[in-house]
């Protein structure tokens, strides 16, 4: 049987073992910020309490998508449906912010249905291009 093999340097061991150190706070660090961005955020239905409560000037925040892209139909249709039950001036607003927030298809249905809800509004000029 051959023997052990003889210990490492003191140096690599030191090295080694800073490193462990550091990955180790490393991960704690990312832990903590993790469980404070949990407290920090509010739950859902005090979210939606605020955007409700903004005024007409606001952008009301989306509440139901959570990633940009996320285009899938129940996701779509629970977005249309929060937008339906804005006033008009919101509406328009939170037209616009999803396509600054690169939800383009969002955001040209949801002009669609503001049509169809809203014939009489005049469309701003900048949410033209959405149209069919």
């Amino acid at each position: 049987m051959a023997p052990p093999p003889p210990p490492p340097p003191p140096a690599a061991t030191q090295a080694l073992s800073r490193k462990v150190e550091r990955q180790a706070e490393t991960a704690d660090v990312q832990e903590d910020r993790r469980s404070q961005a949990g407290r920090a955020a509010p739950p859902a239905g005090e979210a939606l309490g605020a955007a409700q409560a903004t005024g007409a000037g606001d952008i009301p925040l989306p509440r139901t998508i959570d990633m940009p892209g996320d285009q899938t139909p129940a996701a779509l249709e629970r977005a249309l449906a929060e937008d339906r039950a804005l006033p008009p001036a919101q509406w328009l607003q939170r037209i616009r912010l999803h396509r600054f927030e690169g939800e383009g298809a969002l955001a040209r249905a949801s002009l669609a249905a503001f049509v169809q809800a809203h014939p009489e509004q005049p469309i701003p000029e900048d949410l033209r291009a959405l149209l069919p």
